[in-house]
């Protein structure tokens, strides 16, 4: 199951997320930036790994605006969020199993568009 999809060759809507840790809001006050990473499969080579932009720092709330490129290929994608703290700490979101997907990550799906 997708926790987003997209159109194949598509860059708009962009991709809204909260990020959690174990199901709590992770406040991103203190968050110097947040990368989406996005690959066919884990261990996979990335085809994503570009910022995301801060839509509300205290409840964790960051978007990707796709660019072309990112969705040029069709199927499940696993993504992840990495977050760099102004201490330099790094976190990598999700970092357990996402309920409902094959792992600890989100799952992106690009579809077949009829004109690709």
């Amino acid at each position: 199951m997708a926790d987003f999809t997209i159109k194949q060759g598509d860059t708009r809507p962009g991709m809204t997320a909260q990020l959690k840790d174990a199901g709590e809001v992770i406040d991103l006050t203190a968050a110097t930036s947040v990368t989406l990473k996005m690959a066919p499969d884990a261990g996979g080579s990335l085809i994503v790994n570009s910022p995301c932009v801060f839509v509300d720092r205290p409840v964790g709330k960051v978007m990707y605006e796709w660019v072309a490129g990112d969705t040029d290929d069709v199927g499940l994608f696993d993504i992840e969020f990495e977050i760099i703290w102004s201490d330099g700490g790094i976190e990598t979101v999700p970092n357990d199993d996402v309920e409902g997907n094959d792992g600890p990550y989100y799952v992106v799906e690009v579809k077949a568009d009829l004109d690709p």
